[in-house]
């Protein structure tokens, strides 16, 4: 293949890969969780459990609702839901399923048991 047309291949797969960017739901790492309240962008944690089907419908409609956002704008965090866990206690999260919305410091939504694209969208978008 010559350089020329291996530049052409190159950038084309740069261009398909390297444009749009999604936001996507990340194991919940305590640095990057403070990053993103640190830069006050739209940040989502879900506290979740192991073997919970409504955790696992949780996912994937909270995966499609935030699939379009930039993780400039979005970031999203899986928890695992302990009921002791200093996470849990800070935000008053009770059960599994959990979804808080939070910009900034201020939580601006907290629901449990969402499973509907449409209404996490909701949640999201809530003022």
């Amino acid at each position: 293949m010559k350089i020329s047309q291996l530049m052409s291949v190159s950038a084309l797969v740069l261009g398909l890969s390297g444009g749009a960017h999604a936001a996507t739901l990340e194991a919940f790492k305590d640095v990057a969780f403070e990053s993103a309240r640190a830069k006050d962008v739209t940040t989502i944690l879900q506290f979740h459990k192991e073997g919970c089907a409504t955790c696992a419908a949780q996912k994937t409609a909270l995966e499609a609702a935030i699939r379009e956002e930039s993780p400039e704008k979005v970031r999203a965090f899986s928890v695992k839901f302990d009921p002791a866990s200093e996470m849990a206690k800070r935000y008053g999260v009770k059960t599994q399923s959990t979804l808080i919305v939070l910009r900034g410091d201020q939580v601006e939504s907290k629901s449990a048991g969402i499973t509907d694209e449409t209404k996490i969208r909701e949640l999201l978008s809530h003022k």
